[in-house]
């Protein structure tokens, strides 16, 4: 699997499952109740593009190796210390 989107369906978390998605490289987030992604989210070293928006999360789990992420409509004020480790990220949004 390269990518997947779950976007619009109102989803209030995702399943820890997610972390056996080994070669998943791009995930649709957008416009969902979540507020948080569970830490198995780490366990997906592939995960190259990210999109957030319109998304009620208050804090993410940042991988070294995004190269994109969107989070437009996200309610995060801050950018947590850990993005400038960011180094492979090419585009990002966020409004």
């Amino acid at each position: 699997m390269c990518g997947t989107s779950v976007e619009s369906n109102q989803l209030t978390e995702l399943p820890k499952e997610i972390g056996f998605l080994k070669k998943l490289e791009s995930l649709f987030l957008g416009a969902n109740q979540l507020t948080k992604l569970p830490n198995e989210m780490g366990y997906l070293k592939n995960l190259k593009r990210l999109y957030l928006s319109r998304f009620r999360i208050k804090g993410m789990i940042l991988m070294i190796n995004w190269q994109e992420l969107d989070s437009i409509d996200n309610p995060l004020k801050q950018l947590p210390k850990e993005f400038e480790n960011l180094t492979e990220l090419c585009i990002f949004t966020h409004k």
